[in-house]
Protein backbone atom coordinates (compact mmCIF):
# COMPACT_ATOMS: atom_id res chain seq x y z
CA UNK A 1 0.00 0.00 0.00
CA UNK A 2 2.97 2.78 0.76
CA UNK A 3 4.03 2.03 -2.96
CA UNK A 4 0.60 2.66 -4.02
CA UNK A 5 0.48 6.22 -1.68
CA UNK A 6 3.33 7.10 -3.55
CA UNK A 7 2.49 6.03 -6.94
CA UNK A 8 -0.72 8.25 -6.81
CA UNK A 9 1.23 10.90 -5.12
CA UNK A 10 3.46 10.79 -8.06
CA UNK A 11 0.48 11.16 -10.17
CA UNK A 12 -0.92 14.23 -8.55
CA UNK A 13 2.47 15.72 -8.99
CA UNK A 14 2.69 15.05 -12.91
CA UNK A 15 -0.95 16.37 -13.22
CA UNK A 16 -0.64 19.72 -11.34
CA UNK A 17 2.20 20.22 -13.06
CA UNK A 18 0.86 19.77 -16.41
CA UNK A 19 -2.18 21.62 -15.23
CA UNK A 20 0.23 24.66 -14.24
CA UNK A 21 2.59 24.22 -17.55
CA UNK A 22 -0.50 24.60 -19.59
CA UNK A 23 -2.35 27.52 -17.31
CA UNK A 24 1.44 28.96 -17.22
CA UNK A 25 1.30 28.91 -21.11
CA UNK A 26 -1.85 30.46 -21.63
CA UNK A 27 -1.51 33.43 -19.39
CA UNK A 28 1.79 34.19 -21.14
CA UNK A 29 -0.49 34.00 -24.69
CA UNK A 30 -3.32 36.21 -22.77
CA UNK A 31 -1.42 38.67 -21.65
CA UNK A 32 0.70 39.35 -24.67
CA UNK A 33 -1.88 39.23 -27.02
CA UNK A 34 -4.34 41.38 -25.14
CA UNK A 35 -1.22 44.35 -24.32
CA UNK A 36 -0.32 44.57 -28.07
CA UNK A 37 -3.72 44.13 -29.17
CA UNK A 38 -4.29 47.36 -26.73
CA UNK A 39 -1.66 49.13 -28.19
CA UNK A 40 -2.33 48.59 -31.49
CA UNK A 41 -5.70 49.98 -31.07
CA UNK A 42 -4.67 52.72 -29.10
CA UNK A 43 -2.28 54.04 -31.84
CA UNK A 44 -4.52 53.43 -34.60
CA UNK A 45 -7.28 55.83 -32.88
CA UNK A 46 -4.46 58.36 -32.47
CA UNK A 47 -3.46 58.21 -36.51
CA UNK A 48 -7.01 58.59 -37.38
CA UNK A 49 -7.35 61.36 -35.54
CA UNK A 50 -4.32 62.66 -36.77
CA UNK A 51 -5.42 62.36 -40.00
CA UNK A 52 -9.07 63.61 -39.94
CA UNK A 53 -7.22 67.00 -38.34
CA UNK A 54 -4.72 67.42 -40.97
CA UNK A 55 -7.72 67.44 -43.71
CA UNK A 56 -9.85 69.81 -41.91
CA UNK A 57 -7.15 72.08 -41.32
CA UNK A 58 -5.96 71.89 -44.89
CA UNK A 59 -9.13 72.31 -46.15
CA UNK A 60 -10.71 75.23 -44.45
CA UNK A 61 -9.27 78.60 -44.27
CA UNK A 62 -6.36 78.42 -41.86
CA UNK A 63 -3.54 80.26 -40.86
CA UNK A 64 -1.99 76.76 -39.36
CA UNK A 65 -0.45 74.66 -42.00
CA UNK A 66 -1.30 70.85 -41.92
CA UNK A 67 2.64 70.38 -40.57
CA UNK A 68 2.00 72.17 -37.64
CA UNK A 69 -0.99 70.58 -36.86
CA UNK A 70 0.34 67.07 -36.73
CA UNK A 71 3.41 68.64 -34.26
CA UNK A 72 1.42 70.42 -32.39
CA UNK A 73 -1.51 67.78 -32.04
CA UNK A 74 1.63 65.04 -31.65
CA UNK A 75 2.76 64.41 -27.57
CA UNK A 76 6.44 64.03 -27.76
CA UNK A 77 6.49 62.88 -24.11
CA UNK A 78 5.75 59.20 -24.55
CA UNK A 79 8.69 58.69 -26.51
CA UNK A 80 7.08 57.98 -29.78
CA UNK A 81 7.96 59.34 -33.51
CA UNK A 82 5.42 60.98 -35.99
CA UNK A 83 6.50 61.34 -39.61
CA UNK A 84 4.77 62.17 -42.82
CA UNK A 85 6.06 61.01 -45.92
CA UNK A 86 4.82 61.66 -49.82
CA UNK A 87 3.59 59.44 -51.93
CA UNK A 88 6.83 57.82 -53.38
CA UNK A 89 7.60 57.36 -49.50
CA UNK A 90 10.29 60.67 -49.08
CA UNK A 91 10.42 61.57 -45.46
CA UNK A 92 9.16 65.28 -45.57
CA UNK A 93 8.47 65.48 -41.63
CA UNK A 94 9.77 63.88 -38.49
CA UNK A 95 9.26 65.03 -34.62
CA UNK A 96 12.50 63.27 -33.66
CA UNK A 97 15.72 64.56 -34.16
CA UNK A 98 17.24 60.97 -34.24
CA UNK A 99 14.91 59.33 -36.53
CA UNK A 100 16.54 56.54 -37.36
CA UNK A 101 16.44 55.00 -33.47
CA UNK A 102 12.71 54.28 -33.89
CA UNK A 103 12.58 53.97 -37.53
CA UNK A 104 11.14 50.58 -38.61
CA UNK A 105 13.84 48.25 -40.35
CA UNK A 106 10.87 48.22 -43.35
CA UNK A 107 9.83 51.20 -44.32
CA UNK A 108 5.90 49.40 -45.31
CA UNK A 109 3.85 52.31 -46.35
CA UNK A 110 2.32 51.07 -50.02
CA UNK A 111 -1.02 49.37 -48.61
CA UNK A 112 -1.50 52.94 -47.15
CA UNK A 113 -1.77 54.50 -50.26
CA UNK A 114 -5.00 53.20 -51.10
CA UNK A 115 -6.82 55.15 -48.50
CA UNK A 116 -6.81 52.45 -45.75
CA UNK A 117 -4.79 52.50 -42.57
CA UNK A 118 -2.33 49.89 -41.26
CA UNK A 119 -0.20 48.24 -38.69
CA UNK A 120 2.86 45.93 -38.24
CA UNK A 121 5.54 45.06 -35.53
CA UNK A 122 9.47 45.49 -36.79
CA UNK A 123 12.83 45.65 -35.36
CA UNK A 124 14.73 48.73 -35.58
CA UNK A 125 18.31 47.88 -37.50
CA UNK A 126 20.07 50.18 -35.98
CA UNK A 127 19.00 49.90 -32.27
CA UNK A 128 17.55 46.18 -32.55
CA UNK A 129 14.81 47.36 -30.29
CA UNK A 130 11.16 46.03 -31.39
CA UNK A 131 8.51 48.61 -32.15
CA UNK A 132 4.95 49.12 -33.55
CA UNK A 133 4.35 51.23 -36.42
CA UNK A 134 0.80 52.51 -37.71
CA UNK A 135 0.41 54.73 -40.80
CA UNK A 136 -2.80 56.47 -42.14
CA UNK A 137 -3.36 58.37 -45.37
CA UNK A 138 -3.19 62.37 -45.19
CA UNK A 139 -5.82 64.09 -47.44
CA UNK A 140 -6.61 67.20 -48.88
CA UNK A 141 -10.09 67.47 -49.70
CA UNK A 142 -10.46 64.55 -51.45
CA UNK A 143 -7.00 64.47 -53.29
CA UNK A 144 -4.61 61.48 -51.38
CA UNK A 145 -1.23 63.75 -50.96
CA UNK A 146 0.57 61.76 -48.02
CA UNK A 147 1.40 59.33 -45.49
CA UNK A 148 0.76 60.09 -41.61
CA UNK A 149 3.31 57.00 -40.17
CA UNK A 150 3.53 56.75 -35.85
CA UNK A 151 6.08 54.44 -34.40
CA UNK A 152 5.82 53.55 -30.67
CA UNK A 153 8.71 51.61 -29.28
CA UNK A 154 7.33 48.08 -27.47
CA UNK A 155 10.50 47.83 -25.63
CA UNK A 156 8.46 48.78 -22.63
CA UNK A 157 5.72 46.66 -23.14
CA UNK A 158 7.71 43.65 -23.53
CA UNK A 159 9.55 44.98 -20.09
CA UNK A 160 6.31 44.87 -18.73
CA UNK A 161 4.54 41.46 -19.67
CA UNK A 162 7.75 39.67 -19.45
CA UNK A 163 8.45 40.61 -15.95
CA UNK A 164 4.53 39.75 -14.98
CA UNK A 165 5.22 36.55 -17.00
CA UNK A 166 8.45 36.08 -15.09
CA UNK A 167 6.55 35.93 -11.55
CA UNK A 168 3.58 34.03 -12.77
CA UNK A 169 6.80 31.38 -13.84
CA UNK A 170 8.17 31.62 -10.46
CA UNK A 171 4.76 31.14 -8.79
CA UNK A 172 4.14 28.48 -10.79
CA UNK A 173 7.39 26.69 -10.48
CA UNK A 174 6.70 26.79 -6.73
CA UNK A 175 3.54 25.60 -6.99
CA UNK A 176 5.22 22.59 -8.82
CA UNK A 177 7.77 21.91 -6.21
CA UNK A 178 5.15 21.97 -3.10
CA UNK A 179 2.96 19.51 -5.61
CA UNK A 180 4.67 16.45 -4.06
CA UNK A 181 4.85 17.65 -0.64
CA UNK A 182 0.93 18.44 -0.73
CA UNK A 183 0.02 15.13 -2.76
CA UNK A 184 1.73 12.63 -0.19
CA UNK A 185 -0.68 13.79 2.73
CA UNK A 186 -3.19 13.81 0.17
CA UNK A 187 -3.09 11.10 -1.31
CA UNK A 188 -2.60 9.06 2.46
CA UNK A 189 -6.00 10.78 3.24
CA UNK A 190 -7.61 9.06 0.69
CA UNK A 191 -5.79 5.93 1.00
CA UNK A 192 -5.73 5.38 4.95
CA UNK A 193 -9.73 4.49 4.85
CA UNK A 194 -8.38 1.82 2.18
CA UNK A 195 -6.03 0.34 4.19
CA UNK A 196 -8.59 -0.16 6.95
CA UNK A 197 -10.90 -1.95 4.84
CA UNK A 198 -8.64 -3.82 2.82
CA UNK A 199 -7.24 -4.81 7.01
CA UNK A 200 -10.63 -5.73 7.73
CA UNK A 201 -11.72 -7.71 4.80
CA UNK A 202 -9.00 -9.52 5.17
CA UNK A 203 -9.45 -10.58 8.35
CA UNK A 204 -12.79 -11.86 7.52
CA UNK A 205 -11.46 -13.70 4.49
CA UNK A 206 -8.91 -15.58 7.73
CA UNK A 207 -12.22 -16.41 9.44
CA UNK A 208 -12.80 -13.79 11.99
CA UNK A 209 -15.89 -12.43 12.82
CA UNK A 210 -16.16 -9.74 14.63
CA UNK A 211 -14.33 -7.03 13.07
CA UNK A 212 -15.52 -3.53 12.14
CA UNK A 213 -14.12 -1.11 9.51
CA UNK A 214 -13.74 2.11 10.91
CA UNK A 215 -15.90 4.64 9.91
CA UNK A 216 -14.45 7.83 7.92
CA UNK A 217 -17.41 10.55 8.14
CA UNK A 218 -15.87 13.08 5.85
CA UNK A 219 -15.36 10.96 3.19
CA UNK A 220 -17.27 9.11 0.39
CA UNK A 221 -15.61 5.51 1.40
CA UNK A 222 -17.91 6.12 4.43
CA UNK A 223 -20.73 4.02 2.52
CA UNK A 224 -18.38 1.01 1.68
CA UNK A 225 -17.20 0.65 5.03
CA UNK A 226 -20.74 0.66 6.29
CA UNK A 227 -21.83 -2.10 3.28
CA UNK A 228 -18.56 -4.34 4.51
CA UNK A 229 -19.69 -3.68 8.02
CA UNK A 230 -23.34 -4.90 7.16
CA UNK A 231 -21.34 -7.55 5.27
CA UNK A 232 -19.72 -8.81 7.88
CA UNK A 233 -22.80 -8.72 10.58
CA UNK A 234 -24.34 -10.57 7.94
CA UNK A 235 -21.98 -13.18 7.44
CA UNK A 236 -21.74 -13.86 11.25
CA UNK A 237 -25.57 -13.57 11.05
CA UNK A 238 -25.58 -16.41 8.26
CA UNK A 239 -23.09 -18.69 10.05
CA UNK A 240 -24.66 -18.67 13.55
CA UNK A 241 -28.00 -19.60 11.70
CA UNK A 242 -26.99 -22.49 9.85
CA UNK A 243 -25.05 -23.54 13.03
CA UNK A 244 -28.12 -23.53 14.90
CA UNK A 245 -30.19 -25.15 11.87
CA UNK A 246 -27.39 -27.71 11.64
CA UNK A 247 -27.86 -28.56 15.54
CA UNK A 248 -32.06 -28.65 15.31
CA UNK A 249 -32.02 -30.77 11.85
CA UNK A 250 -29.89 -33.18 14.20
CA UNK A 251 -32.08 -33.36 16.74
CA UNK A 252 -35.04 -33.70 14.11
CA UNK A 253 -33.40 -36.70 12.44
CA UNK A 254 -31.93 -38.07 16.06
CA UNK A 255 -35.17 -37.71 18.24
CA UNK A 256 -37.40 -40.01 15.32
CA UNK A 257 -34.39 -42.38 14.64
CA UNK A 258 -34.17 -42.95 18.76
CA UNK A 259 -37.41 -44.25 19.15
CA UNK A 260 -37.49 -46.39 15.68
CA UNK A 261 -34.73 -48.28 16.92
CA UNK A 262 -36.30 -48.42 20.57
CA UNK A 263 -39.37 -49.88 19.31
CA UNK A 264 -37.27 -52.01 16.56
CA UNK A 265 -35.18 -53.48 19.32
CA UNK A 266 -38.53 -54.45 21.78
CA UNK A 267 -39.93 -55.64 18.95
CA UNK A 268 -37.24 -57.41 17.84
CA UNK A 269 -36.75 -59.22 21.97
CA UNK A 270 -40.18 -60.27 22.45
CA UNK A 271 -42.87 -57.10 21.88
CA UNK A 272 -44.72 -59.12 19.14
CA UNK A 273 -45.74 -62.06 21.74
CA UNK A 274 -47.95 -58.70 23.22
CA UNK A 275 -49.99 -57.62 19.64
CA UNK A 276 -51.27 -54.84 21.17
CA UNK A 277 -47.56 -53.12 22.31
CA UNK A 278 -46.60 -54.38 19.11
CA UNK A 279 -48.97 -52.63 16.56
CA UNK A 280 -48.11 -49.76 18.96
CA UNK A 281 -44.65 -49.81 17.80
CA UNK A 282 -45.55 -50.43 14.69
CA UNK A 283 -47.85 -47.23 14.50
CA UNK A 284 -45.20 -45.14 16.07
CA UNK A 285 -42.23 -46.57 13.58
CA UNK A 286 -44.64 -45.47 10.96
CA UNK A 287 -45.36 -41.94 12.44
CA UNK A 288 -41.73 -41.33 13.01
CA UNK A 289 -40.59 -42.48 9.60
CA UNK A 290 -43.40 -40.30 7.78
CA UNK A 291 -41.53 -37.61 10.16
CA UNK A 292 -38.21 -38.32 8.98
CA UNK A 293 -39.59 -38.28 5.04
CA UNK A 294 -40.95 -34.34 5.63
CA UNK A 295 -37.66 -33.57 6.75
CA UNK A 296 -35.80 -35.30 3.84
CA UNK A 297 -38.43 -33.49 1.52
CA UNK A 298 -37.64 -30.12 2.94
CA UNK A 299 -33.65 -30.66 3.10
CA UNK A 300 -34.45 -31.52 -1.20
CA UNK A 301 -36.69 -28.79 -1.67
CA UNK A 302 -33.91 -26.55 0.13
CA UNK A 303 -31.22 -28.05 -2.36
CA UNK A 304 -33.10 -27.04 -4.96
CA UNK A 305 -33.72 -23.40 -3.52
CA UNK A 306 -29.74 -23.51 -2.71
CA UNK A 307 -29.46 -24.64 -6.60
CA UNK A 308 -31.72 -21.42 -7.69
CA UNK A 309 -34.05 -24.46 -9.24
CA UNK A 310 -37.99 -25.35 -7.80
CA UNK A 311 -39.92 -27.47 -10.59
CA UNK A 312 -43.24 -26.23 -10.85
CA UNK A 313 -46.35 -28.48 -13.31
CA UNK A 314 -48.62 -26.01 -13.80
CA UNK A 315 -52.35 -26.74 -14.13
CA UNK A 316 -55.53 -24.98 -13.85
CA UNK A 317 -55.73 -24.78 -10.39
CA UNK A 318 -58.97 -23.65 -7.55
CA UNK A 319 -57.69 -21.88 -4.49
CA UNK A 320 -60.66 -22.62 -2.36
CA UNK A 321 -60.49 -26.01 -3.24
CA UNK A 322 -56.70 -27.02 -2.48
CA UNK A 323 -57.58 -24.41 0.75
CA UNK A 324 -60.52 -26.79 1.64
CA UNK A 325 -58.21 -30.00 1.12
CA UNK A 326 -55.69 -28.33 3.79
CA UNK A 327 -58.09 -27.81 5.97
CA UNK A 328 -59.32 -31.39 6.11
CA UNK A 329 -55.88 -32.63 5.90
CA UNK A 330 -55.27 -30.44 9.10
CA UNK A 331 -58.27 -30.42 10.94
CA UNK A 332 -57.96 -33.39 13.26
CA UNK A 333 -53.94 -32.81 14.38
CA UNK A 334 -55.95 -29.17 14.91
CA UNK A 335 -58.86 -30.59 17.58
CA UNK A 336 -56.36 -33.08 19.28
CA UNK A 337 -54.41 -29.80 20.26
CA UNK A 338 -57.76 -28.46 21.42
CA UNK A 339 -57.21 -25.44 18.27
CA UNK A 340 -60.01 -23.92 16.44
CA UNK A 341 -59.57 -24.21 12.74
CA UNK A 342 -62.25 -22.08 10.28
CA UNK A 343 -62.55 -21.36 7.10
CA UNK A 344 -64.01 -18.45 5.07
CA UNK A 345 -64.07 -19.10 1.58
CA UNK A 346 -64.80 -16.38 -1.29
CA UNK A 347 -66.90 -17.11 -3.73
CA UNK A 348 -66.65 -17.05 -7.62
CA UNK A 349 -62.88 -17.20 -6.99
CA UNK A 350 -61.42 -17.90 -10.69
CA UNK A 351 -59.10 -20.77 -11.51
CA UNK A 352 -55.22 -20.09 -11.89
CA UNK A 353 -52.23 -21.35 -13.30
CA UNK A 354 -50.47 -22.81 -10.87
CA UNK A 355 -48.97 -26.33 -9.32
CA UNK A 356 -51.50 -27.76 -7.14
CA UNK A 357 -48.89 -29.66 -4.73
CA UNK A 358 -46.64 -27.01 -4.64
CA UNK A 359 -48.99 -24.40 -3.40
CA UNK A 360 -50.98 -26.88 -0.54
CA UNK A 361 -47.22 -27.56 0.46
CA UNK A 362 -47.25 -23.55 1.09
CA UNK A 363 -50.41 -23.67 2.94
CA UNK A 364 -49.55 -26.71 4.98
CA UNK A 365 -46.35 -25.40 5.77
CA UNK A 366 -47.78 -21.90 6.83
CA UNK A 367 -51.23 -23.50 9.16
CA UNK A 368 -48.25 -26.07 10.48
CA UNK A 369 -46.26 -22.94 11.90
CA UNK A 370 -49.49 -21.78 13.32
CA UNK A 371 -50.22 -25.04 14.68
CA UNK A 372 -46.86 -25.09 16.54
CA UNK A 373 -47.11 -21.93 17.74
CA UNK A 374 -50.63 -21.49 18.91
CA UNK A 375 -51.73 -22.34 22.54
CA UNK A 376 -54.91 -24.36 23.22
CA UNK A 377 -58.40 -22.95 22.86
CA UNK A 378 -57.00 -20.69 20.54
CA UNK A 379 -57.63 -19.89 16.21
CA UNK A 380 -56.59 -20.05 13.36
CA UNK A 381 -58.46 -18.81 10.32
CA UNK A 382 -57.94 -19.47 7.04
CA UNK A 383 -59.44 -16.20 4.80
CA UNK A 384 -59.87 -16.93 0.86
CA UNK A 385 -60.18 -13.27 -1.14
CA UNK A 386 -60.29 -11.57 -4.75
CA UNK A 387 -58.23 -8.42 -4.14
CA UNK A 388 -58.23 -6.74 -7.82
CA UNK A 389 -55.96 -8.84 -10.10
CA UNK A 390 -54.72 -10.98 -7.21
CA UNK A 391 -56.19 -13.42 -5.16
CA UNK A 392 -55.26 -13.50 -1.40
CA UNK A 393 -55.17 -16.34 0.93
CA UNK A 394 -54.59 -15.37 4.87
CA UNK A 395 -53.94 -17.72 7.51
CA UNK A 396 -54.42 -15.99 10.69
CA UNK A 397 -54.08 -17.35 14.56
CA UNK A 398 -53.98 -16.19 17.74
CA UNK A 399 -50.49 -17.83 18.81
CA UNK A 400 -46.55 -16.49 20.95
CA UNK A 401 -45.97 -14.49 17.44
CA UNK A 402 -42.90 -13.86 15.77
CA UNK A 403 -40.47 -11.07 17.72
CA UNK A 404 -39.86 -7.73 16.13
CA UNK A 405 -35.82 -8.13 16.22
CA UNK A 406 -36.69 -11.67 13.87
CA UNK A 407 -39.30 -10.15 11.32
CA UNK A 408 -36.51 -8.92 8.99
CA UNK A 409 -34.73 -12.34 8.38
CA UNK A 410 -38.09 -14.61 8.84
CA UNK A 411 -38.35 -15.65 5.75
CA UNK A 412 -34.46 -16.38 5.50
CA UNK A 413 -32.79 -19.40 5.05
CA UNK A 414 -32.56 -21.89 8.69
CA UNK A 415 -34.62 -19.13 10.49
CA UNK A 416 -36.74 -20.17 13.24
CA UNK A 417 -38.79 -17.69 14.95
CA UNK A 418 -38.41 -19.86 18.28
CA UNK A 419 -35.99 -22.03 18.39
CA UNK A 420 -37.21 -24.54 20.59
CA UNK A 421 -39.59 -25.56 18.46
CA UNK A 422 -39.64 -28.82 15.96
CA UNK A 423 -38.77 -28.00 12.18
CA UNK A 424 -35.62 -27.32 10.18
CA UNK A 425 -36.38 -23.74 9.68
CA UNK A 426 -36.43 -23.78 6.19
CA UNK A 427 -40.21 -24.24 5.45
CA UNK A 428 -40.82 -20.40 5.49
CA UNK A 429 -37.66 -20.02 2.67
CA UNK A 430 -39.37 -22.48 0.57
CA UNK A 431 -42.69 -21.20 0.99
CA UNK A 432 -41.47 -17.75 -0.10
CA UNK A 433 -39.64 -18.90 -3.18
CA UNK A 434 -42.52 -21.34 -4.09
CA UNK A 435 -44.90 -18.19 -4.03
CA UNK A 436 -42.53 -16.14 -5.91
CA UNK A 437 -42.23 -18.65 -8.92
CA UNK A 438 -46.03 -18.63 -9.51
CA UNK A 439 -45.25 -14.49 -9.49
CA UNK A 440 -46.62 -13.63 -5.92
CA UNK A 441 -45.21 -12.40 -2.65
CA UNK A 442 -45.74 -14.17 0.85
CA UNK A 443 -46.41 -11.56 3.36
CA UNK A 444 -46.13 -11.34 7.05
CA UNK A 445 -47.72 -9.60 9.66
CA UNK A 446 -47.23 -10.27 13.40
CA UNK A 447 -47.04 -9.25 17.24
CA UNK A 448 -45.49 -10.92 19.98
CA UNK A 449 -47.86 -11.90 21.98
CA UNK A 450 -51.39 -11.65 19.63
CA UNK A 451 -50.41 -13.59 16.82
CA UNK A 452 -49.20 -13.82 13.44
CA UNK A 453 -51.04 -13.21 9.95
CA UNK A 454 -49.83 -14.46 6.66
CA UNK A 455 -51.13 -13.13 3.42
CA UNK A 456 -49.91 -16.10 0.05
CA UNK A 457 -50.83 -13.11 -3.02
CA UNK A 458 -51.38 -14.85 -6.32
CA UNK A 459 -51.92 -13.02 -9.85
CA UNK A 460 -54.72 -13.98 -11.57
CA UNK A 461 -53.51 -15.02 -15.15
CA UNK A 462 -54.69 -17.14 -17.88
CA UNK A 463 -54.87 -20.57 -17.63
CA UNK A 464 -52.23 -22.98 -19.49
CA UNK A 465 -53.77 -26.10 -21.17
CA UNK A 466 -50.28 -27.40 -21.06
CA UNK A 467 -47.86 -28.89 -18.25
CA UNK A 468 -44.89 -26.77 -17.82
CA UNK A 469 -42.17 -26.87 -15.99
CA UNK A 470 -40.62 -23.46 -14.30
CA UNK A 471 -37.54 -22.85 -13.50
CA UNK A 472 -35.60 -20.09 -11.91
Amino acid sequence: MSSLKHRLSLHYSVIITIAVILLELLLAYSIKHVHFRTQERVLLERVSMMANGYQQVTTADSTLSGEQFLLNSFDASEGDMVEVLDLQGNILLSSSEDPLKLRPAEVDWQPTLPGETSAWQSTNAQTGQRVLTVAAPLFQGDQLVGILRYTRSLEPAYYITNTIIAYAVIMGLFVILLAPGLCYPLSQRFLAPIDDLTLAAEKLANGERDVLAPIHRDLEIDRLAKALNNMSEQVDRTEKTQNEFISSISHELRTPLTSIKGWGETLVSGGLEDKEEGMLGLDIILKETDRMIGLVEDLLDFSHLQAGRISLNREAVSINQIVGEVHDLLSIKAAKKSIGLAMELGGSLPEISGDGNRLKQVLLNLLDNSLKFTPIDGLITIRTSRQGDWIEVAVIDTGTGIAAKDMPYILGKFVKGDNRAAGSGIGLSIANEIVTLHGGELLLESEEGKGTTAVVRLPITEVEDTTSETQE
